[in-house]
């Protein structure tokens, strides 16, 4: 098993992901936008329309917070679960999972 030794960053103000980086915080987003439209366009070619990165985290929210409830906001990183209700879990991705059994 890969240990990236969080507990050791714990505290500290050093970066975990491309902790020597040079470039800026928003050129990582960009990649890993572009990375996650690569992947959606080769894993669901039958889909169509590429899926945004945005949706990634709106889907794993979701699915959180039907396994978990409140408690999802622990680890989403929000203050409050009416943030999180109004901003990321959407009725359609938990009817969509639903429909395919999901859930059970």
């Amino acid at each position: 098993m890969i240990s990236l030794e969080l507990e050791t960053k714990l505290g500290n103000d050093e970066f975990i992901i491309v902790p020597n980086r040079s470039v800026t915080m928003n050129t990582l987003k960009d990649c890993i936008s572009r990375a996650f439209k690569h992947y959606f366009a080769l894993a669901f070619p039958e889909e169509g329309e590429i899926l945004p990165f945005k949706s990634l985290r709106k889907t794993y929210l979701t699915y959180l917070s039907k396994y978990v409830g409140d408690d999802a906001i622990y680890l989403s990183s929000h203050s409050s679960i009416s943030t999180l209700e109004k901003h990321y879990l959407d009725p359609k991705i938990l009817a969509r999972g639903e429909k395919m059994k999901l859930f059970e």
